[in-house]
Order: C-alpha cells, then structure tokens, then sequence
C-alpha cells in the first residue's frame, strides 16, 4: 500500500508579506515544519509543490537534507487546486492514492497523519478527511488514485478540490481532530501568537496526540 503526501508551499502569502512557506517559526521555515511532520508519518514519497524563481530556490534550500521530490508550480497565482495539479502529475506510478497537506498549517501532529492513514488502511474509502473541532474541513485529506483523473480534470481555481469532495462526500471517512491543530498561519498576527505557543512550552507536533 503505497501512498504519497503532496505538500504545497508555493503560495506567496501576501498577507503575511510574502514567501510565506519561508516565514520562521520556533527558528525554522514553516515549509520544513510542515515536511518533517509528514516524513514521520512515514508516506512512502512526499512532494512538496514550490513556486519558481529565487523563491522557489528558498524554499528548496529549506528542505535541505530532507528526502522530498521538489516540483516547480510555475504560475502559482492560479491557486491551491493548480498547485495541487502539478503535484498529482509529478507522482510515481504505482501508488494507491496520496495526502493533500498545507505548509502554513504548523499545528498538525503525526498523530493526525497516523489516523489518516490507518483509516485509509482499514476502509479503503476513497477519501479520507480532516475534521477539526467536529465543523471545519481542512488538510490533510487523502484521496485514493481512481479519484486522480477527476481531480485533474477539474478546473484551475483557488478553491482547492472541492467539487471531487462533494461527489464523494457521502463515501468519506471523517478523521476528527482537535480545533486547534486546524488553524493556519495567514497574517503577521497569527504568526506572532504561534510564536508566542511556541515560546510559552508548546510541544512539538511529532509529540502532540
């Protein structure tokens, strides 16, 4: 049962001032964050999808030393779900399905990827998603191949694959999470209060159940 992780960090977060997946956290690019988590997961491949230029160097020089595919999305102002695209035609043959995971989502533990995974393992349900606080619907999620080609036919847009996850949302299985590991970091002021967590004790996501 081989499955992949698409990690996407190619957006600019303009909000937060641009090269958002480079933005530090506890001393370390939320990129590098979000990549080391999802290894410890133990996917058998993880794709990050990058932007192009000197940005996009940045944040393959963040990954250094890390055994992750690095692809180039080279029009990343299409959004999330071209993003997601570039990932899903990069990925080696002869998987069963893969992850969709966020770089701006520093507060996901393994323990989220671990129930994604044995969920998958134990159901074979097409989708698997992550729900956080029992309401909101956000990466990771996991989709199995045969849902590839409808992702792929999907049009280019920033809201993600939200259609594919409609059509087979009755056949989902939920993972629920708690409410807190589902916030993402968009502005200087949520960068700053994770900042804050991180300096007042807050655990390592690897650790965190």
């Amino acid at each position: 049962m081989a499955l992949a992780c698409i990690l996407l960090a190619a957006g600019a977060g303009s909000r937060l001032g641009g090269g958002k997946p480079l933005a530090l956290l506890a001393g370390r690019p939320l990129v590098r964050w979000a990549a080391e988590v999802a290894l410890a997961a133990d996917f058998d491949h993880l794709l990050v999808v990058g932007p192009p230029g000197e940005r996009g160097e940045a944040v393959r020089a963040a990954l250094s030393g890390l055994p992750v595919q690095f692809v180039t999305q080279p029009q990343p102002e299409l959004g999330l779900l071209a993003s997601f695209q570039v990932g899903l035609q990069a990925l080696p043959e002869g998987l069963e399905g893969t992850a969709l995971a966020l770089a701006d989502m520093p507060f996901v533990t393994l323990q989220t990827y671990q129930n994604l995974l044995g969920l998958h393992a134990q159901t074979r349900s097409p989708l698997v998603l992550t729900r956080y606080g029992g309401e909101v619907s956000a990466p990771p999620h996991l989709f199995r191949r045969d849902l590839f080609p409808e992702l792929l036919a999907l049009p280019a847009a920033d809201r993600g694959p939200r259609e594919v996850v409609r059509r087979y949302r009755g056949e989902a299985v939920i993972s629920e999470r708690p409410t807190e590991e589902g916030r993402d970091i968009d502005t200087p002021a949520d960068l700053a209060r994770a900042q804050q967590e991180w300096a007042s004790g807050h655990s390592t996501r690897s650790d965190k159940g």
